[in-house]
């Protein structure tokens, strides 16, 4: 268990988080027995960049959990008109998880082992058009609860996108999506989703 404050995240809400974010991201070792969780405590963390599930070399990979205090104190918000979330047509997510290393260049595989996102508010700011909150891939153990995704503006792509190959099987749930084109956005879903209390 890594906590982002140990590598300089403020969570004050007006400091940019996103560098020290990434590199407690980005501690290594992590395998299926030996995952990575990443703890969030009660604060405001802005971010100005998608946070990707990557290894330090650049790699993508899974075995991470983002773990927040609670979905009402542990907030993780995009900057105001954040530079790349401004094309719908181009969307981005602020927290993108991932497969092991495949050859499909934006983390898609059937090797997305214990990803998990519990306890935490996401907001995507505003003027952030081309926004997603999460980017969703998990295989056999993950989930979503207990999460609140929402956009300052009501604008967005979608709160959770499943659109990378193989999503499932995974559980969404005690999760609420304010905003957004799609709350959920699913077009693949080869292994099975749960969805259950979504508001």
């Amino acid at each position: 268990v890594v906590n982002v404050k140990d590598w300089g995240a403020q969570g004050d809400g007006t400091s940019d988080d996103t560098q020290a974010i990434i590199k407690a991201l980005r501690i290594p070792p992590r395998s299926y027995d030996k995952p990575l969780i990443v703890y969030f405590p009660a604060g405001v963390y802005l971010i100005s960049d998608s946070l990707e599930w990557r290894t330090a070399d650049g790699t993508f990979s899974p075995f991470i959990t983002f773990q927040g205090q609670n979905r009402v104190t542990t907030i993780l918000k995009l900057k105001d008109r954040a530079r790349g979330f401004g094309d719908p047509t181009s969307p981005r997510a602020m927290i993108l998880t991932a497969s092991s290393p495949s050859s499909n260049p934006m983390g898609g595989g059937n090797e997305a082992y214990r990803n998990n996102i519990y306890d935490l508010t996401l907001d995507s700011g505003r003027g952030n058009t081309g926004a997603i909150g999460i980017d969703y891939l998990a295989n056999n153990r993950g989930s979503i609860q207990n999460v609140t995704i929402r956009s300052g503006d009501g604008a967005g792509v979608a709160g959770i996108s499943l659109s990378r190959r193989y999503p499932g099987p995974c559980l969404i749930g005690n999760v609420e999506v304010d905003g957004f084109d799609y709350a959920i956005h699913v077009t693949q879903y080869e292994y099975g989703i749960t969805v259950e209390h979504v508001t």
